[in-house]
Formats: structure tokens, sequence, C-alpha cells
């Protein structure tokens, strides 16, 4: 029988960790997507374990069965196999949440890239209503129509005659002469327009159709996970009010843990307790600061992050001879500016010329 590795008790507490975390995101649009990212992939989950509980339940081995233990191991172990995965992507989902609460910027930024359908599965979501508006889809409307997909599903979508969608040739060309994502750390968005093709294989002998076919699928399917889409315009104007200080931002405030009165407090170690439990204790070190350091969580800090976002997001603008992607190179945010007294500011300047050079005391 299906055997459980974890129990469904701890299931539920680390999914409520998982969700208490996506209330603390600094992002109105990272909460509340996060948190149906979670349940969607608890949920799907949940459903494949429910359905081979259903189908191990009708296949129980019988009593008379020779060896029943030899028909229902391999199922089991498959189980246990999958049941570590799952127990360490979900680990992994509550860490990068905790790091992005925390101010790791890296964690921070894939959490927002997620959110905003720079990556993941909302960026396919916001790839196929491209497509769909710009007429990349075609509706099935006559039996040609319905010909020709059959005919595409058979092997021959990436035919000879076969060309990518035009939306996406012109996300790419504009996507690729951006200044942001040409500076950007990782080569994922730096893909180019074009497919490049031997003429030639190996042997020098012409390429043959199936090589050629898969070439073309390869290189779809890569630009299908490099393409940076346009974002939906209700979410555009909450990014670009986030940057211009329109619309209003708070930092979230954790909610503190309340002392249980059952558990004692613990008790302090005397130095030679200490050496005999925990070992040779090391000084003050950047042991913990070696990946990445944490930051205060501020709206200083959260522009940096959101104007990162907002450079990878293109607008689509009407023009006389068609649609056409730009990204942005503006900067949203306003400039940081110095609060000071009124009875200070003349002060700022002392012992300074007006060109700047500091004037000397015996002049």
């Amino acid at each position: 029988m299906l055997q459980l590795l974890v129990p469904p008790e701890a299931w539920r507490h680390m999914l409520r960790a998982t969700l208490r975390e996506c209330t603390y995101l600094p992002d109105p649009i990272a909460k509340t997507y996060m948190r149906q990212y979670v349940l969607h992939r608890y949920r799907s989950r949940a459903a494949v374990f429910h359905a081979k509980y259903q189908e191990l339940a009708q296949n129980l081995p019988t009593p008379e069965s020779t060896n029943p233990v030899i028909k229902s191991t391999g199922s089991t172990s498959t189980s246990i196999e999958r049941q570590i995965r799952l127990r360490r992507s979900a680990r992994k989902m509550l860490r990068l949440l905790e790091h992005a609460n925390k101010g790791y910027k890296r964690a921070l930024e894939r959490v927002l890239m997620l959110s905003y359908g720079r990556i993941g599965p909302k960026q396919h979501k916001l790839y196929s209503a491209l497509l769909r508006d710009t007429g990349g889809t075609k509706q099935l409307n006559t039996s040609k129509d319905v010909e020709e997909l059959l005919a595409k599903k058979d092997g021959f979508r990436f035919s000879e005659d076969w060309e990518p969608p035009k939306a996406l040739i012109e996300v790419l060309k504009v996507q690729r002469n951006s200044p942001y994502v040409k500076d950007d750390r990782t080569t994922r968005f730096r893909f180019s327009h074009i497919i490049n093709i031997p003429k030639l294989n190996s042997w020098l002998k012409p390429m043959p159709d199936v090589r050629l076919r898969n070439l073309r699928r390869k290189w779809y399917n890569r630009a299908k996970t490099s393409v940076l889409p346009p974002l939906d315009p209700s979410e555009w104007d909450i990014l670009a009010g986030l940057l211009q200080g329109t619309v209003p931002w708070k930092a979230s405030v954790r909610r503190k843990r309340v002392p249980s009165l059952l558990e004692p407090p613990p008790a302090e170690l005397s130095p030679l307790e200490s050496f005999l439990l925990q070992g040779a204790q090391k000084g003050i070190t950047f042991d913990p600061y070696v990946d990445e350091r944490p930051h205060r969580i501020t709206r200083r800090f959260m522009v940096r992050v959101w104007e990162k976002i907002y450079h990878r997001t293109p607008l689509s603008v009407e023009t006389p001879y068609g649609t056409r992607y730009k990204f942005p190179t503006d900067r949203r945010s306003p400039p940081l500016t110095l609060a000071v007294k009124e009875e200070e500011a003349s002060c700022l300047f002392d012992g300074v010329d007006k060109y700047g050079h500091v004037v000397e005391s015996g002049a």
C-alpha cells in the first residue's frame, strides 16, 4: 500500500507557513499572485496523490496472492521518491519567500519576476495573450482550418514553410537592443530572433528534414521562455504608481510570536557544556553573508527592485505601421531628496565658494 513519508499534519504546517510568508511580501501584486501560485501547486500535487490512492485501493493484492509485497514495492518506492522531491520543492519555495521578506535582493527579485510574469507560468500566460491579441492564434472556423491544425499536430508544424509569430519576432528584436536587458547578469533574455540553421551537417551533407524541424522546435521553445511579454494594463498602472509614489505603499509589519506558557525558557549553558555540545565556536565572521546580505525593506530599497521589473516590461505602441513594442529607458521614480530644516539650510555650503572649491581660512 502507498506509504506516507511525511504525515499530512506536516504538509499542513508547511502550507500555512508558506501562505503566512506570502502575506508579508512588500508588493501588492506579489501578495495576491504568490498566494494563488502556492495554493495551485499544493492542490495539483494533492490531486495526483488522491488519484494514486484511488488506483492503489482498487488494485490491492488479494490475500490469496503468493507474494503481495513484491507487487506493491514498485509503486511504494516511487511514491516515497516523489514525496522526497515534493518536500524538497516545498521547502525551497518556503525558503525563497523567507529570504525575500528578510530583504535578500536576489530572492525578492525572483519573487517579483514571478509575480509580474517575467518568468514562470504567468510569463507563458502573458505570451499566449500576446499571440491572441495580435492574431497569432488562428480560430477554427472551417474544416480547412481543422485539417491544417491536424497536419501541424502530425509533425509538420516546424516544416520548411513554417514562420514564427510576428509578435514574437518584434518583441525579441526590441528586447535584445534594450540597454537594461544587455546589462543583466543572466543571458536568458538576450536571445536572438534569427534562427541559425547550418546548411550542412558534420558529414558535409545536407541537413535532413527531421533535423531541421527539431532545430526549429528547439529555437521556438527557447524563445517562448526568453521573451518578455507586455504586462496587463491594470498591473502596469500599479507598477508605475508604485514607482511614482501615487499608489500608497507601506512596509509589512511582521506578527510577533506569542511565547508559550508551556515551553520553559531556554537554559543558558555553561562554557564547558557549550564546548562539549556545540564544539569550538568562531568569532564574528562573514560566513552568514557569503551568498548575500539581507537588507531592511524600505521604499528606497523597493524602488530599485521595481525599476528592474519596469525596465524589463515592454509597452505596446500603436503606429501607422501597426503595433510596435518599446522597452522603457527612463526613470519613473522621483529623485531622492534630503529633508533639511530651514535654519540649517544656510549652513550647508559654508566654507566653499560658488564653484564648489574650499575657501582657505587665511584668504
